[in-house]
């Protein structure tokens, strides 16, 4: 008798971190640790998306989040039906458990992710503190909610001890930092990387938004000139697109890093700072990843827009016609 079953379901009703052990949290919602089929270290991530539990390894991923019952078949080692019998308590063969050789470590530029991630602990600790009293209130002033402030791990350090003064904004994707930026109060440059990770094999680029890029052929994205930016529309207008920005007009998109995310797209939208500069660099990256380029009407950029008092999900809604 073939038997029914309820994937959705199914999804819910496994718990990765009862099948999967040594998950550290590497921010809201991400979890990191070795992966159960290839090892390693903290390339194998589970989120917790908006549909439920995902998963993704960078070495032996398909460049996707996958579901429950996938990440199920690895560690069990069976097969779809077999995972689903468990789960509903039927019967199911038995089934050989292995666990995989721990490859050599690499020396870069993963080693570097622990003190990365202490940068950003110590930083967004600090941002609750008295010292960081003033941070945030300017990020309120920009119009991000204490929500959004902390979904993204925002930091803030009064300087010294070998920390940069100002708002630190992390890039991570699939719980690996790519970067830290600093938003400095004073001089030029406003925006600064933190050095380290370049010299360690890593280009210092990173596609900030790109955890929440939804895997569906409905979807439309829309990318941003900066993380502020894309902060700010994800705030108000998240559930009608997604929103992701290289976090620099300059910045050039790695189609074989990034190009299996938008694959699916409906539609691509690129919405850079409405300046000379700004619609220059978006229109030559709009062709380049076969997007559509969008203008804000009157204003520089999508956070001063908002401060004016226009309505994003409104001006989201109308390009979308929703």
């Amino acid at each position: 008798m073939t038997q029914n079953f309820d994937p959705e379901s199914i999804n819910k009703r496994i718990d990765p971190f009862e099948i999967v052990g040594g998950m550290k949290a590497a921010g809201i919602g991400w979890w990191a640790g070795a992966c159960p089929k290839c090892g390693g270290r903290d390339r194998f991530v589970i989120h917790q998306a908006r549909d439920g539990y995902k998963w993704f390894c960078r070495h032996c991923g398909d460049g996707k989040y996958n579901d429950m019952i996938s990440l199920a078949q690895i560690v069990w080692n069976c097969d779809f039906v077999s995972v689903c019998e468990r789960v509903d308590g039927q019967r199911m063969p038995e089934v050989t458990y292995t666990t995989p050789a721990p490859p050599p470590e690499k020396t870069m530029p993963d080693d570097l992710q622990p003190r990365w991630h202490e940068v950003v602990k110590i930083t967004t600790d600090l941002l609750y503190t008295e010292a960081g009293t003033k941070a945030r209130e300017w990020l309120r002033a920009r119009g991000l909610t204490d929500y959004t402030i902390a979904a993204w791990n925002l930091g803030y350090h009064p300087g010294g001890a070998g920390f940069e003064r100002g708002i630190y904004i992390p890039c991570f994707e699939h719980g690996y930092l790519n970067y830290v930026k600093v938003r400095r109060p004073a001089g030029e440059p406003k925006y600064k990387k933190l050095p380290g990770m370049k010299d360690h094999g890593n280009d210092l680029v990173g596609l900030f938004g790109a955890d929440l890029l939804r895997t569906d052929s409905t979807g439309t994205v829309l990318f941003c000139e900066g993380e502020f930016d894309a902060m700010l529309l994800q705030q108000q207008a998240g559930d009608l697109i997604d929103v992701c920005t290289l976090g620099a007009c300059g910045d050039k998109f790695n189609f074989k890093r990034w190009g299996g995310l938008l694959a699916d797209k409906r539609k691509i939208y690129v919405c850079f700072d409405n300046d000379a500069p700004g619609e220059t660099a978006g229109a030559k990256f709009a062709e380049a990843i076969g997007g559509e380029q969008i203008l804000l009407p009157d204003k520089k950029d999508i956070t001063e827009f908002h401060l004016a008092g226009g309505d994003l999900r409104a001006w989201i809604q109308f390009i979308l016609d929703i």
